[in-house]
């Protein structure tokens, strides 16, 4: 009985017996591995706003102040 409805399942969805239950299988162990947490910057790219005050805070912080490092 399974077996049968594996394979009217397979057929359907175009694939071999094989590839079709290989997907049940990583489909039910994946739904139990823990997620991915990603701590890039990537949601970030693109993002910026060009900001007078932002751009001359950043050239301030450049600036070396000679008689701190005598």
């Amino acid at each position: 009985m399974v077996d049968r409805a594996l394979r009217k399942l397979s057929k359907q969805s175009s694939k071999s017996l094989n590839q079709f239950i290989l997907e049940i299988i990583e489909r039910a162990v994946s739904a139990e591995l823990p997620r991915a947490i990603y701590t890039d910057l990537d949601s970030l790219a693109g993002s910026w706003i060009e900001d007078p005050k932002v751009d001359a805070a950043l050239v301030a912080q450049s600036v070396v102040d000679r008689e701190l490092w005598k």
